[in-house]
């Protein structure tokens, strides 16, 4: 069974973003491509770290979450604890406190 461009990539979840690495940089480039195509959002292009190429892109799970300001609460709502808690993220490193 022939191998997969996936076999080359690392994928690791950094809350609001997505990483990927590889020690190809073209095959990072073909992957990234081939994401944009099928409608990723926030794409970083690949920039060489040490031995390996990275890129990033928007955390799928971010778009589907709503977010509402009532008063001094922010109310974030998502079809995942996973997508909620990683859209969250940008407003815990702004100083926000997780209530419930």
């Amino acid at each position: 069974m022939a191998n997969s461009l996936l076999d080359n990539i690392d994928v690791h979840d950094a809350g609001d973003k997505i990483i990927l690495s590889s020690p190809d940089e073209a095959t990072l480039k073909y992957v990234l491509e081939e994401m944009r195509k099928e409608g990723e959002q926030g794409i970083q292009q690949p920039m060489k770290v040490g031995k390996k190429w990275n890129a990033s892109f928007e955390h799928p799970g971010l778009g589907q979450c709503t977010v509402e300001k009532i008063g001094f609460e922010i109310i974030i709502t998502g079809e995942s604890e996973g997508a909620v808690v990683a859209r969250s993220g940008e407003f815990r490193d702004k100083g926000a406190l997780i209530t419930r």
